[in-house]
């Protein structure tokens, strides 16, 4: 059964989505769009919908943003997200199918800053790509 996207979060879900933005806002070298960031905790809740699994995932991506830097290894992209970069890694889930089965799209918009496009699951709920094109902004 698919979980409601509109459904609100539950309880033990948003709390963990609020400390994971209160960790963002400690992280002046990252710049997000907000309101893009709670569409992708949302997408995130699908993915992970054990609260421990959630938190995992949380996690991870909290570290890896906070090492995030114009130098760090990353993937080139095609097509209109040729401007930006894929930082790919993994959840550490072991029912996970895929070893990385997590990305964060970026840009370098400085010597030090990124500003992060999208971040989540590569597959679920939906390919992260397709969802980053649909955020483009001109």
């Amino acid at each position: 059964m698919t979980e409601d996207p509109g459904a609100p979060m539950p309880p033990t879900h948003r709390d963990s989505a609020g400390r994971f933005l209160q960790a963002l806002r400690s992280m002046p070298h990252v710049f997000i769009h907000p309101e893009d960031t709670v569409d992708d905790l949302i997408a995130l809740r699908q993915a992970f919908a054990d609260p421990g699994a959630y938190d995992r995932a949380l996690g991870a991506i909290r570290e890896r943003l906070a090492r995030l830097s114009p130098r760090s290894p990353s993937g080139e992209l095609r097509g209109p997200l040729k401007l930006w970069r894929k930082h790919v890694f993994a959840s550490d889930e072991p029912e996970a199918t895929v070893g990385d089965d997590l990305r964060i799209v970026y840009r370098t918009t400085g010597d030090r800053t990124v500003e992060v496009l999208i971040l989540g699951h590569r597959h679920l709920p939906r390919d992260i790509y397709a969802r980053a094109n649909a955020r483009l902004r001109p």
